[in-house]
């Protein structure tokens, strides 16, 4: 299930991601435009054969847009990942939990998804990297930014 977008700016705003990626070469597979009715709904759209200058893969969509891209080996395919200024959160899907361990360390996000797309919880700390935040909100890690510490070393009573 997915929502409406925040407004018509941001709906326009994605349909302009897609529009440019199509034109510079990208495919859509599916979805690329916003359905018939009221609201600021944009279909689910997934992007392959996506230019590596496309402006959808150097901005924050916020909207359901997934663009996707080969790579040969691990390495390359971080090394895409991270040559971004954002990070707010990425997700891994693969059957080799070695490589999944490989990818969450070379990965540069905030959040991380393996093999799983629910990543916000209250027990889980919430915040991007980057231009993408930083911060947390959520679990233990978020009460950080209340508190203030103190180091206290002694000789002893006086």
């Amino acid at each position: 299930d997915v929502g409406p977008l925040a407004n018509a700016r941001r709906r326009a705003a994605v349909a302009e991601l897609v529009e440019k990626a199509a034109a510079g070469g990208a495919t859509v597979r599916c979805g690329g435009r916003a359905p018939d009715g009221p609201g600021f709904f944009y279909l689910p759209t997934v992007l392959t054969d996506v230019p590596a200058d496309a402006a959808v893969l150097r901005e924050e969509p916020f909207g359901p847009v997934l663009p996707v891209l080969r790579f040969g080996t691990l390495d390359e395919g971080l090394a895409r990942a991270n040559d971004v200024p954002y990070g707010l959160a990425a997700y891994v899907y693969t059957t080799d939990l070695g490589r999944a361990d490989a990818a969450v360390a070379g990965l540069d996000v905030g959040m991380i998804g393996v093999n799983e797309t629910a990543l916000a919880s209250a027990a889980s700390p919430f915040g991007g990297v980057g231009l993408s935040g930083y911060g947390r909100e959520g679990g233990t890690e978020s009460i950080e930014a209340y508190t203030i510490a103190t180091a206290v070393t002694s000789r002893g009573r006086p």
